[in-house]
């Protein structure tokens, strides 16, 4: 009988636990395939432009604990750098790319344990294990890929506009055949930031071949992207993040 009763008392969290996601997130939106004949959008491809973009900071959070992880953008010279930063103050838990300033094609990523070096449709990655060896893998893709973590600024660069469909190349780690995730531009809706600020966004929805799907919502000023939804092929949420705080420029 206690079992059977702690049984249901799981089952009822669960079901609590399903509900609030589904409050929170909803369900993967529908997606319609990309028609074949549809731009392929590479790294190089002259519509995306880096210049477009400008220096930010900014704060991501889940709605429930309003807390996640800062994001700054810092120009170079000739280039941005990307960070991840998940637990703010600590470089040893940063993920850090650098990217070409006009095409936002990666020359590097790095975080613990892993690096990433790109030439063109081709990926080195060096890869440390915990018995302290070092592999390093190499990856050949069927074009010149960006970094999967900045497709959201790769979209901004192109200046999306409703109705945009066309496939983007990526550099996928566990599958170089697997290298073309589709994408299409949704409506526009206000989305309400921190302090009541609003931001006039585009909708913008990568499908991957996996399956799963991320769903951005962009503005044309930094930070650009403020609110993410992450969707698993079972069509289930599992993950996302709503703009906290920003800044503007490199500091």
């Amino acid at each position: 009988m206690r079992n059977a009763k702690k049984a249901a008392m799981v089952v009822a969290a669960l079901v609590a636990i399903a509900v609030l996601t589904a409050a929170l997130f909803g369900r993967r939106p529908a997606f319609e395939a990309v028609p074949e004949g549809a731009d392929r959008l590479t790294a190089g491809a002259p519509e995306v432009v880096g210049s477009r973009l400008e220096p930010y900071t900014r704060v991501l959070g889940v709605p429930v604990s309003r807390r996640g992880m800062d994001v700054r953008v810092r120009e170079l010279q000739d280039g941005f750098e990307v960070v991840y930063d998940f637990d703010p103050g600590d470089p040893a838990v940063e993920d850090r790319m650098i990217l070409d300033r006009e095409s936002l094609a990666p020359r590097t990523r790095a975080f613990p344990g892993q690096s990433f070096r790109y030439r063109g449709d081709e990926m080195e990655a060096v890869v440390e294990r915990q018995d302290g060896t070092v592999d390093t893998i190499m990856f050949q893709y069927g074009g010149d890929v960006f970094e999967v973590s900045v497709l959201d600024l790769v979209a901004v660069a192109r200046d999306p506009e409703e109705g945009d469909a066309y496939r983007v190349a990526w550099g996928n780690f566990a599958d170089a055949d697997q290298w073309l995730a589709e994408v299409r531009v949704r409506g526009e809706e206000v989305v309400s930031g921190p302090g009541g600020e609003s931001f006039d966004t585009r909708i913008v929805d990568v499908l991957f071949p996996s399956g799963e799907l991320r769903r951005f919502w962009l503005a044309s000023r930094p930070p650009y992207k403020v609110r993410q939804r992450r969707f698993d092929r079972g069509r289930l949420v599992t993950s996302g993040w709503d703009l906290v705080e920003y800044r503007t420029g490199s500091g």
